[in-house]
Protein backbone atom coordinates (compact mmCIF):
# COMPACT_ATOMS: atom_id res chain seq x y z
CA UNK A 1 0.00 0.00 0.00
CA UNK A 2 1.34 3.43 -0.88
CA UNK A 3 1.80 6.18 1.70
CA UNK A 4 -0.90 8.28 0.01
CA UNK A 5 -3.49 5.50 0.02
CA UNK A 6 -2.62 4.62 3.64
CA UNK A 7 -3.01 8.30 4.63
CA UNK A 8 -6.37 8.68 2.85
CA UNK A 9 -7.63 5.48 4.56
CA UNK A 10 -6.52 6.84 7.93
CA UNK A 11 -8.26 10.17 7.34
CA UNK A 12 -11.49 8.40 6.42
CA UNK A 13 -11.35 6.02 9.39
CA UNK A 14 -10.46 8.81 11.83
CA UNK A 15 -13.15 11.10 10.35
CA UNK A 16 -10.62 13.85 9.64
CA UNK A 17 -10.88 16.39 6.79
CA UNK A 18 -9.44 15.11 3.50
CA UNK A 19 -7.06 18.07 3.31
CA UNK A 20 -5.39 17.19 6.65
CA UNK A 21 -1.64 16.85 6.06
CA UNK A 22 1.08 14.85 7.78
CA UNK A 23 4.44 16.07 9.01
CA UNK A 24 6.54 13.17 7.75
CA UNK A 25 6.60 9.55 6.71
CA UNK A 26 9.55 7.66 8.17
CA UNK A 27 10.89 4.83 10.30
CA UNK A 28 12.60 4.95 13.68
CA UNK A 29 16.25 3.91 14.03
CA UNK A 30 19.41 3.74 11.97
CA UNK A 31 19.16 0.30 10.31
CA UNK A 32 16.63 -2.32 9.29
CA UNK A 33 16.74 -4.41 12.47
CA UNK A 34 16.38 -1.34 14.68
CA UNK A 35 13.60 0.12 12.53
CA UNK A 36 11.55 -3.07 12.65
CA UNK A 37 12.18 -3.58 16.37
CA UNK A 38 11.09 -0.02 17.19
CA UNK A 39 8.04 -0.35 14.95
CA UNK A 40 7.02 -3.45 16.94
CA UNK A 41 7.28 -1.40 20.15
CA UNK A 42 5.08 1.29 18.61
CA UNK A 43 2.46 -1.19 17.43
CA UNK A 44 2.38 -2.91 20.83
CA UNK A 45 1.78 0.44 22.56
CA UNK A 46 5.01 0.23 24.54
CA UNK A 47 6.72 3.06 22.60
CA UNK A 48 4.76 6.27 23.22
CA UNK A 49 7.47 8.83 22.51
CA UNK A 50 10.59 9.42 20.48
CA UNK A 51 13.70 11.57 20.77
CA UNK A 52 15.62 13.41 18.08
CA UNK A 53 18.80 15.39 17.83
CA UNK A 54 17.62 18.98 17.75
CA UNK A 55 20.67 20.11 15.78
CA UNK A 56 19.85 17.59 13.04
CA UNK A 57 16.70 19.56 12.19
CA UNK A 58 18.83 22.70 11.93
CA UNK A 59 21.53 21.00 9.83
CA UNK A 60 18.95 19.52 7.44
CA UNK A 61 16.98 22.77 7.29
CA UNK A 62 13.84 20.84 8.21
CA UNK A 63 10.89 21.87 10.34
CA UNK A 64 10.75 20.50 13.87
CA UNK A 65 7.61 18.57 14.82
CA UNK A 66 4.84 20.64 16.38
CA UNK A 67 2.04 19.66 18.75
CA UNK A 68 -0.81 18.35 16.62
CA UNK A 69 1.41 17.09 13.78
CA UNK A 70 0.66 13.64 12.37
CA UNK A 71 3.45 11.33 11.22
CA UNK A 72 3.23 8.05 9.33
CA UNK A 73 5.51 5.36 10.75
CA UNK A 74 6.87 2.79 8.30
CA UNK A 75 9.03 -0.29 8.49
CA UNK A 76 12.59 -0.18 7.10
CA UNK A 77 11.27 -0.83 3.58
CA UNK A 78 8.87 2.12 3.64
CA UNK A 79 5.64 0.19 4.16
CA UNK A 80 3.28 2.31 6.31
CA UNK A 81 2.02 0.71 9.53
CA UNK A 82 0.63 3.42 11.78
CA UNK A 83 0.04 7.12 12.32
CA UNK A 84 1.20 9.01 15.39
CA UNK A 85 0.16 12.46 16.50
CA UNK A 86 2.47 14.69 18.51
CA UNK A 87 0.76 15.69 21.75
CA UNK A 88 3.71 16.96 23.81
CA UNK A 89 7.23 18.17 23.11
CA UNK A 90 10.05 18.51 25.63
CA UNK A 91 13.32 20.05 24.50
CA UNK A 92 16.16 19.26 26.88
CA UNK A 93 19.97 19.17 26.66
CA UNK A 94 21.19 15.62 26.15
CA UNK A 95 23.15 15.58 29.42
CA UNK A 96 20.04 16.64 31.37
CA UNK A 97 17.81 13.80 30.15
CA UNK A 98 15.87 12.07 32.94
CA UNK A 99 14.56 8.54 33.05
CA UNK A 100 11.02 9.86 33.56
CA UNK A 101 11.22 11.36 30.07
CA UNK A 102 13.29 8.58 28.47
CA UNK A 103 11.08 5.71 29.66
CA UNK A 104 8.17 6.97 27.52
CA UNK A 105 10.11 5.62 24.55
CA UNK A 106 9.67 2.10 25.90
CA UNK A 107 13.11 1.01 24.71
CA UNK A 108 15.36 0.89 27.79
CA UNK A 109 15.22 -0.30 31.39
CA UNK A 110 17.38 2.51 32.77
CA UNK A 111 18.70 5.95 31.88
CA UNK A 112 22.24 4.67 31.27
CA UNK A 113 21.22 2.37 28.42
CA UNK A 114 18.97 5.08 26.97
CA UNK A 115 21.93 7.50 26.97
CA UNK A 116 24.28 4.92 25.43
CA UNK A 117 21.81 3.94 22.69
CA UNK A 118 20.88 7.51 21.80
CA UNK A 119 24.49 8.71 21.95
CA UNK A 120 25.25 6.00 19.35
CA UNK A 121 22.32 7.00 17.10
CA UNK A 122 22.86 10.75 17.45
CA UNK A 123 26.60 10.35 16.79
CA UNK A 124 25.93 8.38 13.58
CA UNK A 125 23.40 10.97 12.49
CA UNK A 126 25.79 13.77 13.40
CA UNK A 127 28.59 12.23 11.36
CA UNK A 128 26.31 11.99 8.32
CA UNK A 129 25.32 15.65 8.75
CA UNK A 130 28.79 16.96 9.66
CA UNK A 131 27.83 17.82 13.25
CA UNK A 132 30.23 17.77 16.18
CA UNK A 133 28.99 14.65 18.07
CA UNK A 134 26.38 14.38 20.79
CA UNK A 135 27.82 17.10 23.04
CA UNK A 136 25.89 19.65 21.04
CA UNK A 137 22.69 17.61 20.76
CA UNK A 138 19.46 18.27 22.56
CA UNK A 139 16.54 15.87 22.80
CA UNK A 140 13.04 16.57 21.64
CA UNK A 141 10.70 14.04 23.17
CA UNK A 142 7.25 13.44 21.68
CA UNK A 143 4.40 11.72 23.42
CA UNK A 144 2.08 10.54 20.72
CA UNK A 145 -1.41 9.36 19.91
CA UNK A 146 -1.24 6.15 17.91
CA UNK A 147 -3.38 4.64 15.21
CA UNK A 148 -2.77 1.30 13.53
CA UNK A 149 -4.10 0.42 10.11
CA UNK A 150 -5.45 -3.06 10.94
CA UNK A 151 -7.29 -2.46 14.23
CA UNK A 152 -7.68 1.26 14.25
CA UNK A 153 -7.36 2.71 17.74
CA UNK A 154 -6.80 6.30 18.73
CA UNK A 155 -4.95 6.75 22.00
CA UNK A 156 -4.30 9.73 24.20
CA UNK A 157 -2.08 10.03 27.27
CA UNK A 158 -3.91 9.99 30.59
CA UNK A 159 -2.89 11.93 33.68
CA UNK A 160 -0.10 9.47 34.55
CA UNK A 161 1.30 9.17 31.03
CA UNK A 162 -0.17 5.79 30.09
CA UNK A 163 -2.29 5.49 26.98
CA UNK A 164 -6.07 5.24 27.03
CA UNK A 165 -7.08 3.38 23.88
CA UNK A 166 -10.42 2.72 22.31
CA UNK A 167 -11.28 1.15 18.99
CA UNK A 168 -12.88 3.57 16.55
CA UNK A 169 -15.44 2.91 13.89
CA UNK A 170 -16.47 4.93 10.85
CA UNK A 171 -18.89 6.89 13.07
CA UNK A 172 -16.38 7.83 15.79
CA UNK A 173 -14.50 11.12 15.85
CA UNK A 174 -11.13 12.02 17.33
CA UNK A 175 -11.16 13.66 20.72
Amino acid sequence: MTIDIFWQNFLAQANLPKDTTYYESSYFGVDGDMADSLLALVLSGQKRATASCLRAYEAEGSKQPQIGDYSIITDWHGTPHCVIQTTDITIIPFNEMTYDIAKREGEDDCLETWLDNHRYCFTLEGQELGLNSQRTCSCSSRTSRWSTNRNVALCRPNHVGAALCRPISWRDTCD
